[in-house]
């Protein structure tokens, strides 16, 4: 298992981010709701959330990982891997067992969570884990990542921008 969070130069502004996003995904970059929320509402019933990977446990691993896709019909439009410090999941072992569920969507139901600012990055899908390269064709994808904080307890999540992404936001 490969971790998609390390690569990629990560910027504050999505505008210093090369090569520059069009139109249609720097809104998705700088959409400030829930990404998962945005493509329910364009996808109607065609939304689903598709479980990639859950890792619970790794050889000397302090971390969780889960990775989903958020597709609309049959088309992946984001890839989203949430890492999960063992303390946090510790704390809150709701997160264990997300499943199909969301986990922005479960984070916003509770009082308790704020999220940090953004960070913002075009990723090279040679880099990226193998299955996803299919998806990104030659292009890059561009991703943004940042933090919650449940109380004390911090998880962060990145969301990458699949060329789907355009499709979806018609």
């Amino acid at each position: 298992h490969q971790s998609s969070s390390g690569t990629g130069l990560w910027q504050q502004n999505p505008a210093l981010i090369s090569p520059s996003p069009d139109e249609a995904v720097l809104s998705w970059l700088t959409e400030p709701g829930l990404l998962t929320a945005r493509l329910r509402r364009l996808c109607g019933a065609a939304f689903r959330l598709q479980l990639v990977n859950e890792t619970h446990q790794r050889a000397h691993a302090t971390d969780l990982y889960r990775q989903v896709a958020l597709c609309c019909g049959d088309v992946p439009c984001i890839f989203a891997e949430s890492r999960i410090p063992l303390a946090t999941a510790n704390a809150h072992f709701w997160l264990r067992d997300l499943g199909k569920e969301p986990l922005g969507e479960k984070l916003q139901k509770r009082g308790d969570v704020t999220r940090g600012g953004f960070v913002y990055a075009s990723l090279d899908p040679a880099r990226l884990p193998e299955w996803i390269r299919p998806y990104a064709e030659s292009e890059p994808l561009y991703a943004r990542r940042s933090s919650f904080y449940i109380g004390d307890e911090e998880l962060s999540v990145t969301e990458m921008f699949l060329p789907g992404i355009v499709n979806c936001s018609n």
